[in-house]
């Protein structure tokens, strides 16, 4: 599990990538890993822009137009991979998010 100046670290890069875009479409492969539920998640935050990445302890918190939050832990890898577009997923792959950019 990574250390808080691991997160503090992930933080910094996953803010200069994400800040200021807007999440197009949410494709989830693992659906356990969503405490809100899958099947109102992409509701909620499909079509938000992300306004910051923020922390808490060892949580990312990526903060949305409207004032909400996508709560995220790295758990015990401690990665976010940000593929080419379309890139194939693989079984370690939980959540993709499609930005206005054309990232995932």
């Amino acid at each position: 599990m990574p250390e808080l100046p691991e997160v503090e670290t992930v933080r910094r890069i996953l803010s200069s990538f994400f800040q200021g875009v807007t999440i197009v479409k949410v494709h989830i492969y693992r659906a356990a890993n969503i405490v809100s539920g899958a099947a109102s998640f992409p509701k909620q935050v499909e079509g938000k822009k992300i306004l910051s990445v923020s922390r808490r302890g060892k949580y990312l918190l990526f903060n949305l137009d409207d004032g909400s939050v996508i709560l995220s832990h790295l758990r015990m890898e401690g990665k976010y991979l940000l593929p080419e577009h379309k890139e194939v997923v693989d079984k370690y792959t939980h959540v993709i998010l499609e930005l206005e950019d054309g990232r995932d």
